[in-house]
């Protein structure tokens, strides 16, 4: 009979309906587990963590005298919060609650071999196990949020946060680096799907800025922000400065200069999408021949991503074009449109033809003519032209890459900004207090801007309503006597949690801001002279978790 003691552990294993145990060997793996010091219950599950299932097992911790856990199988970022959050309810401190993931580091990486798998979970779980046996209690920390709240970026995602956080009565100022609002809607013919004049639908969004009392700010943009969620600071290039509890970031794409593809630049009569709208906002007549080519430099090596609003802008075009000019003959070379290409069907109704081409046999464009493989009838067309139209994508904006260095916040490899996870944590990034609307982290259409400008609205709402932030976690800490003021860890931290505050010496010394801190450790990596520590991990922690690792006791 195992002797019990004061702080028992509890194995909670998931098998992902049927997953896990077609990878492990799990009768084997729960036997031995059993054995390890103070694992007093193993609890194995068909399913991921749900509320009830989760519920079910607090529960049954309460009849033992069990203090730690420790999660196999479900991922921590997907289920870390949800299991600390129920088991805290039954007493369990989220600091006790240890996470393996069995199976994305063992059965997918051993997928062949059972017994290579099953021996990978068994010093994983071992490893958790050790963890969790000396962890250490997080910090909790708590800040005041002010009740407001910066939009940077006065686009139709930034006008609509705007409007929507102060019909809430929160203080708003919307920031915007263009001596006027409205983003690239100012160069459009109208706006898709209600075929309204873009002038106008803008005309109303900055009405509603207007009577909502929002204060805008133009022809400027931020130089530099510090503080932490609840306190941000934000100093902008006229000089000015913000203070708020919350910022949305809508700074929005630009469209692509698409010199060199299909002829643009070099070709006469090669347009992009967005000069044709400015010719028809001056009222002029694109001719009586149009061709239109699609994916004009995105889905490609540089660019494979489609670009969402490029299909919906030419046949919006192509409708009003023949809706104007009903004998203009517009022909649509595309590589297929996407389900979201809107009155498609009314374009076909009104006569446009469409020829689908394949990127190994792009159009070639010549002086009034393009020549184009049928991929569907499989022959060769020569379609005079008046104007080539290209379809060009949404990109990132310089801007948008700069305030991200800014911020802090990461960006994709097109330059896009990042959100910690779509599903789970949408329009938020990792600096908390900090949300995203718009094409600044992906093409949008109208209709996903204004949705997103609510949503992050929405959350920054909900944050400031709070009234204050807590959370309990491992942070680091900076102990200034053996600080240096060098800044690397100021460089490398990529969530906004270190600033340097000049300190009685006149030296300029690192400091955490605890409520910004992740606890990933990377600051106390890169300190040359050892200043900075990471709570949560003791040295009895660390050389447990090495001898399950290595198997090698010192």
């Amino acid at each position: 009979m195992k002797a019990k003691k004061e702080k028992m552990i509890a194995i909670f294993i998931t098998q992902l309906e049927g997953n896990l145990s077609a990878g492990l060997d799990i009768d084997p793996l729960v036997k031995k587990l059993g054995k390890l010091p103070d694992v007093e219950l193993i609890s194995v599950q068909p399913y991921p963590g749900t509320r009830a299932e989760i519920g079910r097992f607090a529960s049954s911790l309460a009849k033992r005298s069990i203090g730690s856990v420790v999660v196999a199988g479900c991922s921590e970022r997907l289920y870390g919060k949800l299991f600390r959050d129920i088991l805290n309810g039954a007493g369990i401190d989220p600091s006790s609650v240890e996470f393996a993931d069995i199976f994305g580091q063992c059965v997918l990486a051993h997928g062949r071999s059972k017994k290579k798998a099953t021996a990978c979970a068994e010093r994983l779980i071992g490893l958790a196990v050790s963890r969790v046996r000396e962890a250490v209690a997080r910090e909790k920390i708590e800040v005041e949020v002010k009740p407001s709240c910066v939009v940077v970026g006065g686009g139709i995602a930034g006008m609509s946060a705007a409007s929507a956080l102060k019909a809430r009565g929160i203080d708003v100022w919307l920031v915007e680096k263009e001596k006027f609002t409205g983003g690239i809607l100012n160069r459009l013919n109208a706006v898709f799907p209600a075929y309204v004049e873009a002038r106008d639908f803008v005309g109303t969004q900055r009405k509603r800025l207007e009577e909502g009392g929002v204060e805008v700010i133009t022809g400027a943009k931020p130089v530099r922000v510090s503080g932490h969620v609840g306190d941000y600071r934000l100093e902008l290039s006229d000089g000015s400065e913000l203070e708020a509890g919350t910022i949305i970031v809508a700074t929005g794409a630009e469209v692509l200069n698409p010199e060199g593809i299909f002829g643009y630049g070099s070709v006469d009569k090669v347009i992009t999408q967005i000069q044709l709208e400015n010719m028809l906002l001056r009222g002029e007549n694109p001719g009586s021949d149009i061709v239109m080519i699609q994916c004009a430099g995105s889905r490609n090596e540089e660019r494979p991503y489609c670009s969402r609003v490029c299909c919906t802008a030419s046949i919006k075009n192509t409708v009003l074009i023949k809706e104007k000019y009903p004998s203009t003959r517009i022909t649509i070379l595309s590589r297929g449109f996407a389900e979201y290409a809107g009155d498609l069907d009314r374009a076909r109704e009104m006569g446009v033809e469409i020829i689908r081409y394949s990127p190994e046999r792009p159009p070639v464009v010549e002086a009034g003519q393009v020549t184009v493989y049928d991929e569907i009838s499989d022959i060769e067309v020569r379609l005079p032209f008046e104007h080539v139209v290209l379809a060009v994508p949404l990109v990132a904006t310089q801007s948008t890459r700069d305030l991200a260095e800014i911020l802090k916040v990461p960006i994709d490899e097109y330059g896009f900004m990042l959100e910690p996870h779509l599903k789970i944590r949408p329009e938020e990034f990792a600096p908390r207090g900090i949300f995203v609307a718009g094409s600044a982290h992906w093409p949008s259409t109208i209709t996903e801007a204004i949705l997103q400008g609510y949503g992050a609205a929405s959350r920054a709402h909900e944050l400031i309503s709070a009234g204050k932030v807590v959370r309990t976690s491992h942070v680091s800490r900076v102990e200034e006597a053996f600080c240096r003021g060098c800044g690397r860890c100021y460089d490398e931290c990529r969530h906004g949690a270190i600033e340097f505050v000049d300190d009685d010496d006149g030296m300029k010394r690192a400091r955490v801001m605890a409520i910004q801190c992740t606890g990933c450790g990377v600051c106390v990596s890169v300190c040359p002279s050892g200043a900075i520590k990471l709570g949560g991990m003791s040295p009895r922690q660390t050389d447990l978790t090495i001898e399950a690792v290595t198997g090698v006791r010192e």
